[in-house]
């Protein structure tokens, strides 16, 4: 500005660029995209706190009742937002210190129940009570403070270890939170992981285990000490031998607790004080394992179905282990096919089954191809859907004991429905070329097949001149 610049006002002035220049590259390449970023996130937050909430506590609640905790449902009626009613009238007691298993078949209401005690909704009919006060009258602190769920999926934090353990109790000690790991049977695992207690678990867990996360899910439960504990299906997503471990675990944490599970397996619920049969949404059974059993009713043949598959080693099946999993012959009587074979030809049939192991979200058959494989489900879930009109229809969940593929044993037969796997599942397969090689021994199985092959073909006459006067009548 003067026509002059000393040698030291220029040094000045360059030291003082350079550092602001990187300033300023830092703050637009380093932190604007990160703020910028960071305000999507922030935006998205403030849409979820501003949501209306659905279930309101009353004016003035009130702490929920002392002593042991104990529930009842008066006549409950429920829906889903635009949806049929999922209960129907139910009405149950579920006595403090005891171990109450729902089973029944899916949708049928069991996962409903358990949001109805946690007060994530209200019944549009009766009453939901805790310790004989209505939960729309309770303080949702006083009751959540006394009360631990572990769900079949359950919420990890990117965090570490320890903090997300200590989300079932913040503030606990770092000794509280061991003797909790230690409970869940999680602490040895923990000391292997590379940091221990502060090994950072990853997005949703993503670096521990399908077992460890639910253990996890367990430890963060037991750290609050509940009275009451509620587990919703909270195995059915692990492999059979993790599974197992975990039940046994689960089991010996429910001693002195009030204890609501909801499982489709009967055998982890054979053991419970009081088995609850659901059936569309009504209540339809109650008893113990051996009374239900002795009534022969739909506990009775479910049971029936189950343990139709023998599992004798959770962990040599995991494996793939064919000697630890076997089809009782008598089971396969349930399929239409092998009706009425004689036994030993069905003993033949089981011991050429084979194990296999197949993940969740997998395909086992799709809708269309040539199927040359019968299957029979020893652990695991499946979803059955079809193709109608453009659209993808769910058909129906499979479970243990259930069986799918029956007609690929017929040479030539297309599958008509795909079934996906829900969770990792044990599956007992059955070749055509194997069953084939029964058959050839066994005339009765040959005339049941050869009945079986003119029925299919009548039924896809049928089809097709079904086809041919709706073709006629359009033109």
């Amino acid at each position: 500005m003067t026509g002059r610049l000393s040698a030291g006002s220029l040094v000045a002035f360059l030291s003082l660029h350079a550092i602001v220049s990187k300033d300023i590259y830092d703050l637009t390449k380093k932190v604007v995209p990160a703020l910028i970023s960071s305000a999507g996130g922030l935006q998205r937050i403030e849409e979820i706190t501003r949501e209306p909430v659905e279930v309101s506590e009353a004016a003035r609640p009130r702490p929920v009742p002392p002593g042991p905790l104990a529930f009842r449902l008066d006549n409950v009626t429920y829906s889903y937002p635009g949806g049929k009613p999922v209960l129907k009238g139910v009405t149950l007691d579920i006595p403090a210190g005891r171990r109450v298993a729902l089973v029944g078949g899916s949708g049928s209401g069991k996962s409903t129940i358990v949001g109805l005690l946690l007060r994530f909704f209200d019944p549009q009919e009766g009453r939901v009570l805790v310790n004989g006060l209505d939960v729309r009258n309770v303080s949702r602190d006083s009751l959540y403070c006394r009360v631990a769920v572990v769900f079949q999926e359950s919420f990890m934090f990117d965090g570490t270890v320890r903090e997300n353990i200590a989300l079932g109790k913040p503030g606990a000690s770092d000794a509280e939170i061991q003797a909790a790991a230690r409970a869940a049977e999680l602490h040895d695992a923990i000391l292997a992981l590379p940091q221990g207690y502060d090994t950072a678990v990853g997005e949703q867990g993503g670096m521990l285990s399908g077992g460890q996360r639910q253990r996890l899910a367990i430890a963060r439960a037991i750290l609050r000490n509940p009275e009451a504990l509620l587990l919703d299906e909270a195995t059915s997503a692990l492999d059979p031998a993790t599974e197992s471990a975990v039940n046994a675990t689960l089991s010996r944490l429910a001693v002195g607790r009030t204890v609501v599970s909801v499982t489709h397996r009967l055998a982890s619920a054979c053991d419970a004080d009081l088995l609850v049969v659901l059936d569309q949404g009504r209540v339809v059974e109650t008893g113990g394992h051996a009374e239900l059993l002795a009534r022969g009713g739909g506990y009775a043949a479910l049971w029936a179905k189950q343990s139709g598959v023998e599992v004798r080693g959770e962990a040599a099946a995991a494996r793939g282990d064919a000697l630890a999993v076997r089809v009782r012959p008598h089971h396969l009587r349930l399929v239409p096919l092998l009706a009425g074979v004689e036994e030993v030809a069905l003993a033949d049939v089981a011991a050429r089954m084979v194990v296999e192991n197949w993940d969740a979200g997998r395909a086992v058959v799709r809708e269309g191809e040539v199927g040359d494989r019968f299957f029979v489900i020893a652990r695991g879930r499946v979803e059955v859907t079809l193709h109608v009109g453009g659209t993808v229809q769910h058909v129906a969940v499979l479970d243990d004991g259930d069986f799918f593929g029956e007609q690929a044993l017929l040479a030539g037969a297309r599958r008509t429905a795909t079934v996906r796997t829900l969770t990792p599942c044990l599956l007992m397969v059955l070749e055509r070329a194997a069953f084939e090689e029964v058959v050839r021994a066994y005339p009765a199985l040959q005339a049941a097949v050869a009945r079986a092959a003119e029925r299919r073909q009548a039924m896809a006459a049928d089809v097709l001149a079904a086809l041919d006067e709706t073709t006629l009548l359009e033109g």
